[in-house]
């Protein structure tokens, strides 16, 4: 009896200890994203490419190969974007699409690698100012593998929201698009909360009644 009640007043005061510790020092905050670093090397990517444009552009004075180049780089867009619209799909798929043994997946992102550094290659061969691209360029179907990995396992919501996120994310600029001065002021993405599917919009909101006249 004397020993249950030991153990009673022990359980009593840690439970006031972590009461108290929890108003001292909040409650317990929740882990960072750990697929944050993966889409931080993918957009790192495309910023780098980026660059790429806008110095292929302000460096190559010989149109006809400035004309190689946007070539090159509207060849690496259409398969970067097939290798985007694949991850997405994925990601919303979840545990259902196995990414892991996905033939098409393999050749997708391969294709995008390989058009990618073609592109920042023929670049650096006109330009001669190498950036450090062609790693991560190289590594797209890895870093697609590992952000699925990282979301296959949540709830459907979840997986969709960050689906669309990362297309928003990780997606290319057109040719046309790039200029010096969308390389000093880029527009920041609009990435979409779980909890904005569930809040309706002006749009959707009922209009309120029109008042009668006053006789």
């Amino acid at each position: 009896m004397a020993l249950q009640l030991r153990n009673s007043v022990l359980t009593s005061v840690a439970l006031v200890f972590l009461s108290s510790a929890q108003s001292v020092y909040g409650a317990p905050q929740q882990a960072a994203d750990p697929t944050a670093p993966i889409t931080a090397q993918i957009v790192k990517a495309r910023d780098y490419t980026t660059e790429y444009v806008a110095m292929a552009k302000k460096s190559i004075s010989n149109p006809s190969d400035l004309q190689q180049a946007q070539k090159l780089y509207i060849d690496a867009y259409a398969d970067y974007n097939a290798w985007v619209a694949y991850v997405k799909t994925a990601l919303q798929d979840g545990k259902a699409k196995n990414l892991n043994k996905d033939m098409q997946y393999q050749k997708v992102s391969s294709e995008a690698a390989t058009a990618g550094n073609a592109f920042t290659a023929f670049v650096d061969s006109k330009t001669g100012q190498p950036k450090a691209v062609s790693a991560l360029l190289s590594a797209l179907g890895a870093l697609g593998l590992q952000l699925w990995n990282g979301i296959k396992d949540r709830q459907q919501k979840d997986r969709a929201t960050a689906a669309t996120n990362f297309e928003q994310n990780a997606k290319w600029s057109p040719w046309e698009a790039i200029t010096e001065d969308s390389l000093k002021n880029p527009q920041p993405p609009q990435t979409t909360k779980p909890s904005d599917s569930t809040q309706p919009s002006e749009s959707t909101q009922p209009s309120k009644p029109a008042k009668p006249p006053k006789p």
